[in-house]
């Protein structure tokens, strides 16, 4: 849509707060149950998290996306634990003992680190999409895959979907994602969700023809602060428009 916008629209924290909390009030994401018979876009706020124009893109991207966030607070949790970074360095030397390069250790056991938060992260994701939460930084007490489970996740293939009721849903953590939007993209991108919805109401309906003007008119009246007895006040009258 053409037209100037808000100053706000650089997105300050509390704007950016306020649209997410917008964002998850009005649309619709994977574990919300859409409408029967509904056209269009099912999952909504994985479109304006990543912009794909089909919903199985859409998900897929928000799952990587997730995934990745997941993944990199996880090794930030390894790195802050002193037993776990031990149990990687013991695989390490297990790993390299073979070869008789001790001083691949240390680099080998940032790889165990490594792959160890990404398995820890494909566990938080399936649990989001099941419908439990994750807590944003964990403690000892949450951390879900031991080196043991780790490597059998790797022989087996499988993983469980262990959830939760501590920490933030699936829905909390897309507004984190939207919160890292570039503002303006996602204004643009929540339009084209209005003007889908809407337009399976009215047929035809476009963003660019709407328009809006909002006038607003205050008058305040008060007495002067040193002023003869009996004297009238003053009135202040304000008006103020804004149009796009």
């Amino acid at each position: 849509p053409g037209g100037s916008h808000s100053s706000g629209a650089s997105g300050g924290l509390a704007e950016r707060l306020f649209t997410g909390e917008y964002c998850g009030q009005f649309f619709r994401h994977f574990l919300d149950e859409a409408p029967e018979n509904e056209m269009g876009m099912a999952y909504q706020m994985e479109y304006l998290v990543c912009g794909e124009m089909e919903d199985r893109e859409n998900l897929g991207e928000a799952a990587a996306r997730l995934l990745a966030l997941r993944e990199g607070l996880n090794l930030i949790h390894i790195l802050g634990d002193a037993g776990k970074r031990a149990q990687a360095r013991e695989l390490a030397a297990v790993i390299v003992g073979a070869s008789g390069l001790l001083p691949l250790v240390e680099v080998v056991a940032v790889l165990v680190m490594g792959v160890w938060a990404l398995g820890e992260a494909l566990a938080d994701v399936k649990a989001l999409f099941a419908g439990g939460k994750v807590p944003l930084i964990k403690s000892g007490e949450d951390w879900k895959l031991s080196l043991d489970q780790l490597l059998a996740l790797g022989a087996e293939g499988q993983l469980g979907a262990e959830t939760q009721e501590k920490g933030l849903g699936y829905e909390s953590y897309l507004k984190l994602l939207l919160f890292a939007a570039e503002p303006e993209t996602l204004l643009y991108r929540m339009m084209d969700m209005m003007q889908d919805t809407i337009g399976r109401e009215e047929p035809g309906f476009l963003m660019e023809k709407c328009a809006y003007r909002v006038e607003l008119c205050a008058v305040t009246g008060a007495r002067h602060i040193f002023s003869l007895r009996g004297a009238e006040g003053y009135r202040i009258q304000t008006r103020i428009g804004r149009s796009y």
